[in-house]
């Protein structure tokens, strides 16, 4: 295999750490926070959610939007990262699809949640009729 030995670049920066969580040695941005996070997943009703205390973090709106220019080009084709009908892409949604401002918070989220649903709802068991097999 060619690439086999190969080393490819990695870009981490800006990320923010929590619970003792240590940075890669070369990232710059790094924030790591005298944060105890605590999550919980809980069942509420016919969803499962995720509960944790992130709104009580002073976090700072410090990032910019990350888009096709900071994103570079694929390793493979050496194309840009864009949107299918070749506009550039910018990542303006966050996880939950809420609209991220122009200057957000590291992570996956725009806006610290304290619940967060992990699933859509939980269908209802369905009821059956006559025996298993589908004989009656």
């Amino acid at each position: 295999m060619a690439y086999a030995d190969s080393t490819l670049p990695v870009y981490i920066r800006d990320n923010l750490y929590f619970c003792g969580a240590r940075p890669y040695a070369k990232e710059t941005g790094a924030v790591e926070a005298d944060f105890a996070v605590t999550l919980r997943v809980v069942r509420s009703g016919r969803q499962y959610v995720l509960e944790t205390n992130l709104p009580e973090y002073p976090f700072e709106a410090r990032l910019g939007l990350m888009d096709s220019a900071g994103l570079g080009t694929s390793f493979q084709s050496e194309a840009a990262y864009e949107n299918a009908d070749g506009t550039p892409f910018t990542l303006d949604r966050d996880f939950m699809g809420m609209l991220r401002e122009e200057k957000t918070i590291p992570g996956p989220f725009s806006r610290p949640l304290a619940r967060i649903p992990l699933n859509p709802e939980i269908p209802a068991a369905p009821e059956t009729v006559g025996t298993p097999g589908g004989a009656s």
